[in-house]
């Protein structure tokens, strides 16, 4: 980090803490559609506890990934530790990693184990946690059955070797990202080794399959991708067709390898000049840090050192920012300062972005969709409209948890240290005035006979 990012980091720290202040410790202002919302962090990086609420805690996050059910995961690189948030309730845990900067554990609890700069995160369909264990060379595994740890690539050892061998013999350098196809194969950003790996999950083996013999370089587009060079690829992602893509970091492209035939072409990046609304191989990128694609095939690249998250559009080819550009700390995506480390896609094509100028994980949702829609749902009722000033309705879902025909419920609201604000008796769906609330995030739960359910409320002032 230079000295001017450094200032201007410390500068818009200073901003995020007053405006959290006047929030009461809670989150800054939320608009679905428009705004980024925060989901974890508390714009310092440093660790300071679990079981927390998520907007409390200091977080060093790079690599994110997001289950079905909506749950964060976080790789915590400086603090060496793998962090899961849940949803509705936002309370954040450490799933893997003690803390310490080193390499044990394996055969045992995944948070008593010792994990070195993890840089990414991925998941199974069985909700087993994967993890890029950067500093370590290796990538590892928490089963979710038995919470235990194990390596399953790389013999911690920093070289290029092992392919057509055993993953657990192989040698990784500084790997970067990973990533999962529907088969539940591996697939490892060998960062340093300059190379797409792949491990079988039937057999265990490992191959390159993009970066010719580990040298840095950057040819080969049209051929076999085991024949061209990569330069320090940083991420890899999968589509929903089984087509990879591959940050290649060192060249500043993103290039893919489509599945049907193994060719590899460079997608974006590449260009003279920024390059927004324009094709995307005429745009030009600052370090890719990540890259995500959604079930639509559009194509989001984290571009670091132009401080801005960019889209490539699947059906026009054109280029856009999303997020970033700005000046300082701002809700609002296209007038904020970000320094995106990480991405992935979540419920509703919500887009997930790990924020390390803030440290943050920061989300950007449709109106009405992501996780509101997904809150909602599990649930069982919903507030609207959410984010709301004086007053909102409560109105039953058809997935609805709570039994509207209780004679009598009851609403309560929590906030952010779990202390009770406001309550409310009812019978039916209700106008609810909350004109006492002050502006923040809370917990809203609504109870009946025979049950109970959960969401958070957002109240802007």
């Amino acid at each position: 980090m230079t000295i001017g990012n450094y200032m201007k980091k410390c500068f818009s720290v200073l901003i995020v803490f007053f405006c959290w202040a006047g929030l009461s410790n809670a989150s800054l202002k939320i608009l679905y559609g428009d705004t980024l919302m925060p989901a974890a962090g508390d714009s310092l990086p440093d660790w300071n506890g679990d079981s927390i609420k998520a907007l409390m805690a200091g977080i060093n996050p790079y690599g994110i990934a997001v289950d079905a059910s909506g749950n964060l995961y976080i790789a915590d690189y400086a603090n060496n530790r793998v962090r899961k948030v849940t949803f509705p309730d936002s309370i954040i845990t450490t799933i893997a990693g003690d803390g310490n900067q080193y390499y044990s554990g394996d055969g045992y609890f995944a948070d008593s184990a010792a994990l070195f700069n993890p840089s990414s995160v991925a998941l199974d369909d069985s909700g087993n946690v994967y993890i890029a264990d950067f500093g370590n060379n290796v990538i590892r595994k928490v089963y979710a059955a038995t919470r235990f740890i194990a390596t399953i690539a790389g013999n911690g050892t920093a070289n290029f070797s092992g392919d057509g061998g055993a993953a657990t013999s192989a040698c990784l350098n500084l790997p970067s990202g990973i990533a999962l196809d529907s088969s539940g194969n591996l697939y490892i950003a060998d960062e340093f080794n300059n190379a797409i790996r792949k491990v079988l999950k039937k057999t265990g083996v490992i191959t390159t399959i993009a970066g010719y013999m580990g040298m840095p370089g950057y040819t080969g587009d049209g051929g076999p991708a085991a024949d061209a060079q990569l330069s320090g690829p940083s991420a890899v992602r999968l589509d929903s067709y089984g087509n990879i893509y591959i940050a290649d970091n060192g060249n500043n492209v993103v290039r893919e390898i489509t599945a049907a035939t193994g060719i590899i072409n460079t997608i974006a990046g590449g260009g003279a000049y920024f390059g927004d609304d324009s094709l995307a191989t005429h745009a030009s990128f600052n370090d890719i840090t990540d890259i995500a694609v959604d079930q639509s095939g559009n194509l989001f690249i984290a571009d670091d050192g132009d401080g801005r998250v960019r889209e490539m559009d699947f059906y026009t080819g054109l280029m856009t920012t999303v997020a970033g550009g700005g000046p300082y700390y701002s809700t609002s995506p296209l007038h904020t300062s970000i320094a995106p480390y990480g991405l992935c896609m979540g419920p509703g094509s919500s887009l997930w972005i790990a924020d390390g100028e803030f440290d943050m994980v920061r989300v950007l949702t449709g109106e009405e969709t992501g996780m509101q829609e997904l809150q909602s749902a599990k649930a069982g009722f919903k507030l609207f409209p959410n984010p709301c000033s004086d007053q909102f309705t409560l109105q039953y879902l058809s997935t609805a948890v709570i039994n509207s025909g209780d004679s009598q419920q009851l609403l309560e609201v929590f906030d952010l240290n779990g202390s009770l604000v406001f309550t409310k008796k009812f019978s039916s769906s209700a106008l609810v005035n909350i004109t006492g609330l002050a502006q923040g995030v809370y917990s809203a739960r609504v109870t009946g006979q025979q049950s109970v359910g959960t969401q958070r409320l957002v109240v802007i002032k």
